[in-house]
């Protein structure tokens, strides 16, 4: 009896597996989640999360994606400061520069550094009055169709 209960399971996993492979198409195609969900047989609802389940598990991946390239580099980082360290420790300036270079690409790497500070300026310009008459005459126009 057991065998026939997992025999089932792995039939309703199997057709909801194809299910959701036949909603990622026709959203992939441009359909609309109702269109989806009439053709497929659920819920607009179920058509939405089934595609919404498959872009999150995208977006995992390519965060441990983008998580593996960062401990790439900062373990290259690493190796480029354990190779210049020594010439650092004797003054050389040239390889002081160097690690400088190496600690701040680090910091940006882990995002430790303060954000940076924008200035935002505004000007006006002068437009020779050509604004305050078009303001007066969409005034007039308004009160003269009554819309004031």
């Amino acid at each position: 009896m057991a065998g026939n209960e997992q025999k089932k399971t792995k039939s309703r996993m199997v057709k909801a597996k194809d299910r959701e492979r036949q909603v990622l198409e026709l959203r992939r195609a441009g359909f609309s989640y109702e269109v989806i969900s009439k053709q497929v047989g659920m819920s607009r609802a179920g058509a939405y999360k089934a595609v919404k389940r498959h872009m999150d598990k995208i977006d995992n991946e390519c965060t441990d994606l983008a998580d593996d390239v960062r401990q790439l580099e900062l373990q290259r980082l690493d190796e480029i400061t354990s190779t210049i360290w020594p010439f650092v420790i004797q003054g050389q300036t040239q390889y002081i520069d160097r690690l400088l270079k190496v600690m701040d690409r680090r910091a940006k790497y882990l995002g430790i550094d303060a954000p940076e500070k924008q200035e935002i300026r505004q000007e006006v310009v002068e437009d020779g009055g050509a604004l305050s008459e078009l303001a007066r005459r969409l005034d007039r126009y308004a009160e003269s169709n009554g819309q004031s």
